[in-house]
């Protein structure tokens, strides 16, 4: 899970705002308590994510509901191929290989037990 963090700057008012210990953006803290301009960016982002994973799911109910996937059963390697696809087609970022991420020899294991070969 991300841990996000912040960094504040009281001479120029800014608070930097960190997932991972890498800065993500800087965010205007005019004269505001920097937790709680820190509370509202987290809040945002919380909900950012969590709206993605629900997309997310949702796009693969709809895919069963209109015929492109016969079946409501997905194997791992499956969902980790739509996840993948989802992020490149909806937010156009290139997520890794599952054997990048994991492993040639979980993925030919999940692969064997999977719809999609």
């Amino acid at each position: 899970m991300d841990e996000l963090s912040y960094k504040h700057t009281p001479d120029d008012g800014l608070i930097e705002i960190m997932v991972n210990g890498k800065i993500i953006t800087t965010w205007v803290c005019d004269g505001v308590d920097p937790k709680a301009e820190f509370a509202e960016f987290t809040t945002i982002y919380n909900l950012g994510k969590s709206s993605a994973v629900m997309e997310f799911v949702n796009t693969q109910i709809g895919a069963f509901e209109t015929g492109f996937v016969n079946t409501s059963e997905v194997s791992l390697y499956s969902l980790y191929r739509f996840a993948q696809l989802h992020v490149k087609d909806n937010y156009k970022v290139d997520a890794p290989m599952f054997s990048d991420q994991w492993s040639e020899d979980l993925e030919a294991e999940v692969r064997s037990k999977s719809e999609i070969k």
